[in-house]
């Protein structure tokens, strides 16, 4: 079995890291985006995330680790809701690069923005 390609497109609500399944969840193009060592722009497949608005239901944090660079994470026309179900929040620094996102098009439930 091979590993998947790198990819900052995300194509699935799943909120796995898989390097095996042959998608590419949200977590998993942060992660590439956070190691790249360029600015990098996470998108969403426009088939996937189609109308209506579609839910990742996330467990934990979505992090932005690095400052390699600047991040745009940038949802399709119909938005996408990140339900952290209380349980975390989204884009945590670990290098004071906070303001070094931009994201359009999400809408946060159930948790918060925390660095």
């Amino acid at each position: 079995m091979m590993t998947e390609p790198p990819s900052l497109v995300v194509n699935t609500i799943a909120d796995v890291e898989d390097d095996f399944d042959g998608l590419t969840s949200l977590k998993e193009a942060l992660r590439v985006a956070n190691h790249d060592g360029v600015n990098s722009a996470v998108t969403f497949d426009p088939v996937v995330f189609a109308a209506p608005r579609k839910t990742i239901a996330v467990g934990g944090n979505l992090a932005w680790y690095t400052s390699d660079g600047m991040l745009t994470i940038t949802a399709p026309a119909a938005g996408v809701i990140l339900d952290f179900n209380n349980q975390g929040g989204a884009f945590v620094s670990q290098s004071g690069s906070e303001d070094s996102v931009t994201v359009v098009g999400l809408t946060i439930s159930r948790g918060r923005i925390f660095n």
